[in-house]
């Protein structure tokens, strides 16, 4: 298939492809390319026979939210021996959730990614998405945001953590958005995590300092020990 297409599929990685709802048309070049998963991102339900397929309905308008459908693409495109991620043109949509995809596992800059996807086909995704993967290229590279569980954790829940940091070693609530305000019902929440948790850890009287020390843009709390005045 030759790159930038339009009725054709490219190879991205071993595992992945990339191309328009067109390429569907051509059921036995799927086949031979080793395609096993089909992943609609336009609603296009006309699914040949012998592959599993996954429909998501997503927009391609600048203010289409992409990115809540990342985790359900991911785990599909991970399911499968190969996946072709297809829209209608095979531009924008399946451009962005594979640039995603690249970032998020590969840990590639959004740059990289890029220069990976356009070797095989021409892309574009529209602006709404790009500034989508910018920011989703920071949450990725974010310590915060990609917390492995190596130290205890006392309580997780989808809007926070709160856990031992690795760092220095008191215990630290994290709101799991990448942003710098939190909610004021999941703050309260938060605080009342966090506190349980100082109770546990600390004999002594303690503080909740929300000062950010060195990731500066993603909010977390870490209670620290008040120490009695000589």
């Amino acid at each position: 298939m030759n790159v930038g297409s339009h009725y054709s599929f490219q190879e991205v990685l071993p595992n992945l492809c990339i191309g328009s709802q067109f390429a569907l048309l051509y059921p036995k070049l799927l086949h031979k390319a080793g395609v096993t998963h089909l992943l609609s991102l336009n609603n296009f339900t006309e699914i040949p026979s012998g592959f599993q397929a996954k429909v998501l309905d997503v927009h391609d308008e600048e203010d289409e939210n992409i990115t809540e459908y990342f985790q359900e693409a991911f785990s599909f495109i991970n399911s499968s021996d190969k996946c072709l991620v297809f829209c209608t043109a095979g531009r924008s949509r399946s451009a962005t959730v594979v640039l995603a995809y690249l970032i998020y596992t590969y840990k590639l800059k959004l740059s990289e990614a890029f220069a990976k996807v356009s070797k095989v086909r021409e892309v574009r995704p529209n602006k709404g998405f790009l500034k989508q993967l910018q920011k989703w290229e920071s949450t990725c590279s974010c310590e915060l945001c990609a917390m492995d569980k190596v130290t205890h954790w006392y309580e997780e829940t989808p809007n926070y953590v709160v856990c031992i940091c690795d760092q220095c070693e008191l215990p630290m609530a994290v709101y799991r958005k990448h942003e710098t305000q939190v909610p004021s019902e999941v703050e309260a929440a938060m605080l009342k995590a966090l506190n349980k948790a100082a109770s546990e850890f600390f004999e002594g009287k303690w503080y909740v300092d929300t000062k950010p020390r060195t990731i500066m843009d993603h909010a977390h709390w870490h209670a620290r020990p008040t120490f009695p005045k000589l």
